[in-house]
């Protein structure tokens, strides 16, 4: 079941993604994918789901043309050899189950694939707006 923006109590205008996410992931490049993606829900002013295609091509039209990486963001304990960096405009959706489930056991990430859509977790909400909560935001991520 996909989640809804009812069930993130932090919109993704609550998080200054203007800025690096510092220590939200502990790990540079996985950082800078989720700010990407944040960006990219601020854009769209939705956590709604997103095809491959769509965060590509917003990664583009601001002229980075390397193609969209997730950078650890997918599956925990997974190696970018074990899904080429997870480019999904040259993978077959239909593979991405047993991508999600090398060694017959589930990974978890922060953003995971529903229905053949990616979709941010809760975790990876809480982790951004930890890391920079909008200014107005501040007091709330204190409480």
């Amino acid at each position: 079941m996909k989640p809804t923006d009812k069930d993130y109590p932090i919109t993704p205008d609550m998080i200054d993604a203007s800025k690096h996410l510092f220590d939200a992931f502990n790990h540079l490049e996985t950082e800078t994918s989720a700010g990407w993606i944040v960006r990219f829900c601020q854009r769209r002013g939705s956590w709604a789901p997103f095809t491959y295609a769509e965060i590509d091509g917003y990664y583009r039209e601001r002229g980075q043309n390397n193609g969209f990486t997730f950078n650890r963001l997918l599956a925990k304990n997974l190696e970018a050899h074990d899904f080429v960096s997870f480019h999904l405009s040259s993978v077959d959706m239909g593979t991405v189950p047993a991508i999600r489930q090398l060694d017959g056991e589930p990974k978890t990430g922060f953003v995971v694939v529903v229905d053949e859509t990616f979709v941010v977790t809760h975790e990876f909400v809480t982790r951004c707006f930890g890391s920079s909560p909008t200014k107005k935001n501040k007091k709330a991520r204190a409480s």
